[in-house]
């Protein structure tokens, strides 16, 4: 009974779709693919398989694997409008439990989509012990935890390797940035690479999700890491009896029973990996140390010039590897080319590991028998393969165009016989009987304008430059006043993106910029790093520095704002215009505020 309704459920959502969409689709396409591919034993992950370009006619059945528990969550669906042209997509969500750490292979799932059977691809989703209290001193892990995955156990030296850390928490803010050490390693700075709602250990968590790269630097059996991370928990605090006197602008029954705030680092065990040499059997002796897997493909212009012309060679290396440390020069064996200093520039994924390094060469002939631009090869070592592959490009023919000379002038040597030479006709030129505008007598240099305000002009440049270094003198010796400058222009640049956010309704860009535009300014006021400034400094610095109770209120509005956007997304209510507004008035009463003592 239950199946037949969950049938007529998507059913009945697929036919809403069908009837706001127009208009023939084509090329419909099946992915499954998870929303983490990492996940710990008891974690439950989601499972989609997401339906382009067509209409699926039933949910396929939950994979059967052992040690994994599915079930089917429900559909969802998308439709847009892009250029005149109607698309949806269609996502049919399952929940996974694993119950044993391992690999485990997803084969693919079919769906019948508008008459036709279409199959994902193998999906992989890797499990991982349980996660410890180890490191968790004052037993806060239920309310938060951190977890670093590394996706090699193994690795060559110079060889980069994935390495992602997974936060989960409930309720939390002023989170900084997870930082990893570990001698022997070189980092890529973390980027956040998702959000998303999860389960583990029977609780439910906020997690985000931050991915960077780690290359080895020397071998031997290292240790990447720690992970570790800090932020403020906001921990539910027993109930207690509201004091009729407390202010309005208390914000302690936030979380029903009050909210304790506990400063706390999160970190995580180290990962051992064993970092191998480079192999020396089958070495290239072009090799320049680049280490992944990569492509290499040259271009050549002009190929039709003379001797002593420029040559622009363009080599792209695209792939995925450690693109910084990629090097490319043009062989000794050139000595009929002058070369001219290389160029490069990457163009990379935000980890900067996968994209291409283009390098630009100029090369010129100096002799007229070159015929081509000899081969090229790009040599590199392979750690999936555990080989050195060489990738050779070929020749470039060349047409060199012959230098004519200029042809001599014949030489004239007089013979001494007057008739030998032509006779040259020349008009006589009259003598000018009225000089006109010659005859106008010209005022002195010193008269015209233009001639003062040129030679006044080095002095004015005399003068600015001793004006501009006065004032840099000045704010070198007034460090609050170089920032309080630096601060409003940094306010006023925020004020716009603001702006910008408020009319395209973008609440993440919104709250991330004013929570750094409050950090900025209040700062500034205090005379403390941005980084450091939280909620907690109204209480202990504004306050006492005589802050008027209506900019208290307000920043205790606004930075909850903040902390409800980022870690509360579905219950951050209310217009942006009208916080907007609150901001702007907040920033002007900062900017005005005497405070009696900044600490």
């Amino acid at each position: 009974m239950e199946r037949d309704i969950s049938k007529l459920a998507l059913r009945a959502a697929l036919w809403v779709v069908m009837i706001f969409s127009s208009g023939p689709l084509l090329g419909a396409t099946a992915t499954a693919r998870f929303e983490r591919d990492t996940v710990a034993v008891g974690e439950t992950v989601k499972l989609s398989i997401v339906v382009e370009g067509g209409t699926p006619e039933f949910a396929p059945q939950p994979p059967q694997i052992q040690n994994l528990t599915s079930q089917y969550v429900g559909i969802s669906q998308q439709y847009s409008v892009i250029n005149g042209r109607a698309s949806r997509t269609v996502t049919l969500d399952y929940s996974i439990t694993p119950h044993q750490p391992g690999s485990y292979i997803i084969p693919p799932l079919s769906v019948g989509v508008d008459g036709k059977t279409l199959s994902t691809q193998v999906v992989e989703l890797k499990v991982l012990k349980p996660d410890g209290n180890a490191n968790d001193p004052n037993g806060l892990s239920r309310l938060a935890f951190l977890r670093l995955i590394v996706q090699r156990q193994e690795a060559y030296v110079s060889e980069a390797i994935p390495v992602e850390v997974q936060l989960f928490v409930q309720a939390a803010e002023d989170l900084q940035l997870p930082q990893i050490s570990g001698e022997g390693f070189t980092y890529t700075k973390p980027i956040e690479a998702g959000r998303s709602r999860g389960q583990a250990n029977g609780q439910n968590y906020n997690v985000l999700v931050f991915k960077l790269t780690a290359t080895a630097a020397k071998t031997g059996d290292l240790e990447l890491g720690p992970a570790e991370c800090e932020l403020t928990l906001l921990v539910q605090a027993p109930r207690r009896r509201r004091d009729p006197f407390d202010s309005f602008g208390d914000f302690s029954a936030f979380f029903g029973g009050g909210v304790e705030r506990k400063r706390i680092k999160l970190s995580t065990a180290a990962a051992k990996i064993k970092v191998l040499p480079l192999p020396t059997e089958g070495r290239p002796e072009d090799f320049s140390g680049a280490v992944g897997k990569f492509s290499f493909h040259t271009t050549a212009a002009p190929t039709t010039l003379s001797v002593g012309d420029p040559i622009t060679l363009t080599a792209k290396i695209s792939g995925r590897g450690n693109l910084d440390g990629i090097q490319f020069k043009i062989p000794s064996s050139w000595n009929n080319f002058r070369a001219y200093p290389p160029s490069s520039k990457i163009e990379a994924d935000p980890l900067g590991v996968e994209g291409t390094k283009t390098f630009e060469q100029v090369v010129a002939p100096e002799i007229g028998e070159i015929k081509e631009l000899p081969a090229l090869q790009f040599s590199y070592f392979d750690p999936e393969e555990k080989a050195y592959r060489v990738i050779r490009r070929p020749a470039v023919p060349l047409t060199l165009k012959a230098v004519t000379a200029a042809q001599a002038q014949p030489t004239v040597v007089a013979s001494g016989a007057a008739e030998a030479m032509p006779a040259v006709k020349k008009d006589i030129a009259h003598i000018k009987s009225r000089m006109g505008k010659l005859a106008v007598i010209a005022p002195p240099l010193l008269q015209r304008p233009w001639f003062l305000w040129f030679h006044s002009l080095p002095f004015l440049i005399f003068i600015g430059v001793a004006a501009w270094q006065r004032r840099n003198e000045f704010l070198a010796g007034n460090p609050r006043e170089r920032r309080r400058r630096e601060t409003n222009r940094a306010v006023s640049r925020a004020i716009g993106q603001l702006e910008k956010a408020v009319q395209t309704q973008n609440k993440d860009l919104f709250f991330q910029t004013l929570f750094r535009l409050l950090q900025e300014q209040l700062g500034e006021r205090l005379d403390m790093p941005a980084s450091s400034i939280t909620e907690s400094v109204i209480e202990e610095n504004l306050r006492p520095g005589g802050a008027s109770e209506e900019v208290l209120s307000a920043l205790h509005d606004l930075f909850q704002a903040c902390n409800q956007a980022r870690y509360a997304p579905d219950r951050v209510s209310g217009e942006l215009e009208s916080v907007f507004a609150k901001s702007k008035r907040v920033v002007a009463s900062l900017q005005s505020l005497t405070l009696q003592s900044s600490k």
